[in-house]
């Protein structure tokens, strides 16, 4: 006698409705992936079963025994074979992966589709390429053959005759590509020409006066330059001294009104641009006669290349100015580690102009000047120390190096920083390195560096349970919510507090109630929640509501989802009011983890909807307990099910199981106290 599917799956309790079509089925065969957790069974049915209720009896399944995939290949009788069949087939190819789903003509109703006796049309809605899908009506006729026992041909049509649609595809895609090769060369020849065009007037100051026009507001956000004391001037983020300038090519000009970088977005005409150069190339032209000179300049708000084609003996003089100001940084102890950095800080007066190379804005320098840069100071009387500093070892929280930390502070005036980087020590010594070269140079004599690290710890008990307790897992639990005019305890307010006693999954009694803020219940607070201030208007006060909620939780444990949040706040409104609060509670997010691995998200919303329980109205506290309260029976009934009875038994097996790296990091921060 053929086996039930149930023997297979002991621990899948399926509902009555699942259950009667499983107990009607009989198991023709089964394959087991032991390796990848698959197990494909191939099942005859009576009578014909909808393709949802087989994917909701799959997954019920697969969750029961705790496996990647339980697939079901069904067998109906011939004469369950309808319209209603075909969109099913279509279905079972599409998860096949044996179906080219884009090709498909569908609408919500699924694939068009018409029936003649035992012959099939689906429809493509791509003109030309129904000749091509001969494997997916292969695919299709054996889908049909396996589930219904019955030799069905089908068709994969466009809609038009087969050879004359494909020979206008044939033609329409030939002149697409003909179109396609022709505009590029038209682009071309276009691209040409404007080169021609460029080097004809590169001489003629009237014609190129006309290509230029002043930059305007078109970036708002950027801020005008600021001029701070005599001949002192902040633009984008660094502040220049421009009261001594040194010339390097070209002739003194006006620095007082200079164009922030970032504002260079646009054709302008003698634009000054103040920056700090980096990247410098030099390349010689095929005649030898000139220099090209690269270099970039920013002023930590923008930046911007700038493209001399100089004499050569120019370019020398551009050359060894800029490379007089190089310093190399050392980022390790390898010399692969080493990067060369210029410190010259300069001023150009250029026409900023489109490159015909990249298409990007760049300056076309007639003069350059050596000018200095303003240090930033701190003029606190009283220096502060910092206690929690990153280097470029934290990687994507800095970019300083730890050298750089050490000497900006001392230039501060500091005592001391503290080094402190995400889980390593690779910064120490590059500080103590640049600590010792600080007092060779006189300086920061009394200063101290501190060693540090910010580690990460976790709770390894990967706990659940807050406080102790031995009830049975289907005992009674107070099942709570709150809404909130924010996210902070010390500063927000509770503005609704739902509540529900349940035992074995079922609901005994509900306790809601508004609370009264003593402020007006923010914007965004009352569109996530429904919540205004009309509806909190007549509620009682925080001590009322609170009381009232811990006289119907009474002993019991209470359970809320990522429950820390929610206690905190009814812990401070207790100490406030000097409410007693001593309530076990559970936290159903920490169990969720636990106990459905698998999913990505452990939101109420994608718990309730991975477990089927249907729409609930998220984010008021009452339904949002409800609902909660059928979650935690379902988790733990999957509980119970690996022999885990009480809360206790909860706490001691996840402790066992807990994998510290999977758990959630908690950070802090160590310093060392001495050499020892």
């Amino acid at each position: 006698m053929a086996k039930k599917i149930l023997e297979y799956f002991v621990k899948y309790d399926p509902k009555q409705e699942y259950r009667r079509i499983l107990d009607d089925a009989s198991v023709l065969g089964v394959r087991v992936d032991r390796v990848n957790k698959k197990i494909e069974i191939e099942v005859s049915f009576p009578e014909h079963v909808s393709v949802g209720d087989l994917r909701a009896i799959e997954n019920g399944m697969r969750e029961a025994h705790a496996i990647n995939s339980v697939r079901i290949v069904p067998h109906f009788p011939p004469e369950t074979f309808s319209p209603a069949a075909v969109k099913e087939a279509v279905e079972e190819a599409y998860r096949s992966s044996c179906l080219a789903q884009g090709f498909l003509a569908v609408d919500k109703n699924g694939p068009k589709f018409d029936i003649d006796g035992d012959t099939v049309t689906v429809y493509t809605d791509k003109k030309g390429y129904s000749g091509f899908l001969s494997d997916t009506e292969k695919a299709l006729s054996d889908i049909v053959k396996k589930m219904y026992s019955k030799n069905v041909r089908f068709v994969v049509s466009d809609g038009e005759a087969e050879e004359t649609s494909f020979e206008e595809f044939a033609k329409a895609r030939k002149a697409e590509e003909d179109a396609f090769f022709e505009s590029i060369e038209n682009e071309r020849r276009a691209y040409l020409d404007t080169i021609a065009a460029e080097d004809d007037e590169e001489d003629d100051e009237e014609n190129e006066r006309k290509d230029y026009f002043p930059a305007t507001s078109l970036f708002d956000r950027v801020k005008d330059p600021e001029t701070i004391g005599d001949k002192v001037i902040k633009v984008g983020n660094l502040v220049f001294d421009v009261s001594s300038p040194s010339k390097i090519i070209g002739d003194y000009f006006d620095l007082s009104s200079p164009t922030p970088i970032a504002r260079m977005n646009t054709q302008i005409h003698d634009a000054v641009a103040l920056g700090v150069v980096y990247d410098l190339e030099l390349k010689e032209t095929r005649n030898k006669e000139k220099t090209v000179v690269s270099f970039w300049i920013t002023d930590e708000e923008g930046s911007i290349k700038v493209n001399a084609a100089l004499p050569n003996e120019e370019a020398a003089e551009l050359e060894s100015a800029i490379k007089a100001t190089k310093y190399k940084c050392v980022r390790g102890a390898s010399k692969q580690l080493e990067f060369t950095f210029y410190s010259a800080v300069v001023a150009v007066l250029g026409n900023v102009k489109v490159s015909r190379f990249d298409k990007e804005y760049h300056i076309e320098p007639k003069s350059i000047l050596m000018i200095s840069r303003v240090e930033r100071t701190d003029e606190a009387e009283e220096k502060r120390v910092e206690l929690h500093c990153h280097t470029l070892m934290s990687q994507k929280d800095a970019v300083i190096l730890p050298s750089d930390l050490v000497n900006t502070a001392i230039s501060f005036g500091h005592k001391a920083v503290a080094i402190t980087d995400h889980g390593n020590l690779q910064g120490f010594p590059d500080a103590m390195r640049a600590l010792s070269a600080a007092r060779k140079a006189g300086k920061g004599e009394d200063f101290k560096v501190l060693y540090g690290m910010e580690a990460y710890y976790v709770d390894d008990t990967a706990r659940a349970v807050y406080g102790e307790d031995d009830q049975p897992l289907d005992g009674e639990f107070v099942v709570f919510d709150i809404e909130t005019t924010g996210l902070s305890p010390l500063v927000n307010e509770i503005i609704e507090i739902g509540a529900v006693r349940v035992r074995r999954g079922v609901v005994l009694d509900k306790f809601d109630t508004f609370v009264k803020p003593s402020v007006p219940i923010p914007e965004e607070i009352t569109k996530l929640t429904g919540i205004d201030d009309s509806m909190v208007k007549d509620a009682p006060d925080c001590k009322s509501a609170l009381t009232d909620f811990l006289a119907f939780a009474g002993d019991s444990i209470l359970m809320a989802h990522n429950a820390n949040f929610d206690v905190s706040f009814i812990r401070t409104a207790a100490q406030k009011y000097h409410v007693k609060f001593t309530n076990t509670y559970v936290d159903t997010l920490s169990l969720s983890r636990y106990v459905n691995k698998r999913l990505s998200h452990h939101t109420l919303d994608a718990i309730a909807d991975h477990y089927r329980l249907g729409d609930f109205n998220h984010h008021r506290a009452n339904d949002d307990a409800e609902m909660l309260a059928f979650v935690y029976f379902r988790m733990a009934e999957i509980l119970m099910s690996e022999g885990v009875r009480t809360v206790s038994d909860m706490t001691r097996v996840m402790a066992e199981k807990a994998d510290p790296k999977k758990q959630r990091a908690y950070h802090m921060i160590i310093l060392v106290k001495n050499l020892v």
